[in-house]
């Protein structure tokens, strides 16, 4: 009994944990977003300002070509691109959780490929348990590839997230890097949560209490998870019940 209590305590602090980073970053991502609004009715300004500029080759003073308008205004369009990949149909709370995976594994030389047909956003949960399945699945993901990238190198390790919708499943994919995984914590992996002492005593293994976290809401919702580890690659696929009337 004792035992469940303190499985529950751990689970329940893994959850606060997660509110909180999440609640950090969706600050982080508004401040951004007014940023880029203001950012881009600035940008507006120098185009307007570019466009009715003389060329310099007719007018014989310095000033922008139509070149360098060009140039600028596809760095512009590039930008804006790289947040719309992220905030697209997406919610406050699942859009916080792709910000803050865009931005570590950027900072750690993870390549990143993001292929959401279908949001996070609509993951046929509650917005908590989104939360706690994304959260978790994405965090374990980083912590990996970012372990890998620091044995092995800046663009050494991947992470790859894939979402889609069809036959009326939900299907989460994520695929990333990982060092060697010990035997025993394969075999217990989202079965319970993994010992610290079968981790080799690595203080920064959080996979044990987070990949249970997420074995334990997919079969709350009648989802069902598979993953394989091959060639140093972690996959984890998981397929979630679309009941009728669910959004989309």
């Amino acid at each position: 009994m004792w035992g469940k209590w303190k499985r529950r305590a751990r689970e329940l602090e893994q959850e606060k944990r997660l509110l909180l980073e999440q609640q950090a970053q969706m600050e982080k991502l508004i401040v951004e977003m007014r940023a880029e609004r203001h950012e881009f009715v600035r940008r507006l300004q120098a185009v307007e300002h570019w466009l009715r500029s003389p060329e310099p080759e007719a007018s014989g003073t310095p000033g922008g070509s139509r070149a360098d308008l060009r140039r600028y205004l596809e760095e512009s369009a590039a930008d804006l691109q790289r947040m719309n990949e992220v905030l697209r149909g997406e919610r406050g709370h699942t859009a916080s959780l792709l910000e803050h995976l865009t931005d570590r594994a950027a900072a750690a030389g993870i390549r990143l490929k993001l292929a959401l047909e279908a949001p996070l956003a609509a993951l046929p949960v509650p917005m908590i348990d989104q939360t706690k399945l994304a959260g978790n699945l994405l965090e374990n993901a980083l912590e990996a590839a970012s372990r890998f990238a620091a044995a092995r190198g800046p663009d050494a390790a991947f992470i790859e997230v894939s979402a889609s919708r069809s036959s009326g499943l939900y299907v989460l994919e994520t695929k990333n890097s990982s060092l060697a995984i010990p035997g025993e914590v394969l075999d217990s992996l989202f079965r319970k949560p993994v010992a610290s002492a079968k981790t080799g005593g690595d203080p920064d293994w959080r996979h044990g209490i987070g990949a249970y976290v997420v074995a334990q809401t997919v079969r709350k919702h009648g989802g069902r998870l598979d993953f394989t580890f091959q060639s140093q690659v972690f996959s984890v696929k998981i397929k979630l019940p679309v009941l009728s009337g669910q959004p989309g």
